[in-house]
C-alpha cells in the first residue's frame, strides 16, 4: 500500500542520519519516502500534498549533501577551497529544518486523516500527539539558534540544547512507531492476500498462517459492509471487529 516504503524511507532519513554523512542518508531516505507517499496518494488526497512537501525536502537535502561534500573535501582531502561556502551551507541547513517541520506536520495530519477514515481512532490520537510534540521541539530548537547573549547564558545554565536533542530523538522514534502502526493496521484489500516468505522456523510459519487466516475471514465479512461504489477499500482492525459484531447481531435477530 505504501506505508512500508514510507516507513523505511523515514527511518533512513531520520534515525540513520545521525552521522557525518547525515545529509546523504536524508536524501536517500526522503527519496524512498516519496515513493511510498505517491502510492498512498491513491487512497487519500492529503498524501498528494505531502508528496509536494517531500519533493522540496529532497531538493534541499541534495543541496545540503553538496555542502557536506564541499566541507569534507576541504578538511580531509586538502582541497584548496570549498566550492560551497560555510554561510551558504548553514543557510541550506536552516531551510531544511523548516521544510522538515512542514513535512512532519503534513505527515502527522495525513496519517490522522486516513486513520479516521478507516476507523482507527487510536492511530488518530497518536498522530495528533506526535504533531504537538514535534511543534514543541521545533520551537525549542529555534530558541537554541537565537544569537542573543541573554539566551546564550540561559542555554548554558539550563542545558536546554541537551534536552532539545533528547526530544528530537524521542519524536523521531515516535513517528517511526506511528508509521509502523499504520503499516500493520491499515492495508488495502489486495494486500490481505499477499504471502510472506516462509521462515526457517516452523512455529513462526504456524503463527503466520493463523494470523493470515483470521485476517482473511475478517476481510470476507467486511466486504459486505462498505458500499459497492468504493473503488479501493481500506481495512483496519477496528472496522473488521465492527463487521464481526454486526454479523453476530444479525444472526441473533434472526
Amino acid at each position: 500500500m505504501g506505508f512500508g516504503i514510507l516507513l523505511l524511507g523515514y527511518f533512513t532519513a531520520t534515525v540513520m542520519s545521525f552521522n557525518i554523512f547525515g545529509a546523504f542518508f536524508k536524501l536517500v531516505g526522503y527519496v524512498l519516502a516519496f515513493v511510498g507517499i505517491k502510492k498512498l496518494s491513491q487512497y487519500h488526497k492529503s498524501f498528494s500534498v505531502l508528496a509536494v512537501s517531500c519533493l522540496s525536502v529532497i531538493a534541499i537535502s541534495a543541496c545540503c549533501s553538496l555542502g557536506d561534500m564541499s566541507d569534507f573535501l576541504y578538511t580531509n582531502l586538502l582541497a584548496p577551497s570549498r566550492f560551497i561556502s560555510e554561510a551558504l551551507a548553514d543557510t541550506f541547513s536552516y531551510i531544511r529544518y523548516t521544510l522538515e517541520l512542514v513535512f512532519n506536520v503534513l505527515l502527522c495530519t495525513a496519517v490522522a486523516a486516513i486513520s479516521k477514515e478507516t476507523g482507527a481512532p487510536k492511530l488518530v490520537y497518536i498522530s495528533i500527539r506526535n504533531l504537538v510534540i514535534y511543534c514543541i521541539y521545533f520551537v525549542l530548537q529555534v530558541i537554541c539558534w537565537m544569537p542573543f547573549e541573554e539566551i546564550r547564558s540561559f542555554l548554558s545554565a539550563t542545558a536546554l540544547p541537551v534536552w532539545v536533542l533528547i526530544l528530537n530523538l524521542l519524536i523521531l522514534i515516535l513517528n517511526v512507531l506511528m508509521l509502523f502502526s499504520a503499516y500493520t493496521k491499515i492495508c488495502d484489500e489486495g494486500d490481505v492476500e499477499m504471502k510472506q516468505k516462509p521462515s526457517r522456523f516452523e512455529f513462526v510459519n504456524k503463527m503466520r498462517e493463523e494470523r493470515e487466516e483470521k485476517a482473511r475471514q475478517r476481510a470476507e465479512k467486511y466486504k459486505k459492509v462498505p458500499p459497492q461504489s468504493v473503488k479501493k477499500e481500506l481495512y483496519s482492525e477496528e472496522q473488521q471487529r465492527r463487521a464481526e459484531d454486526a454479523e453476530r447481531k444479525k444472526k441473533k435477530n434472526r
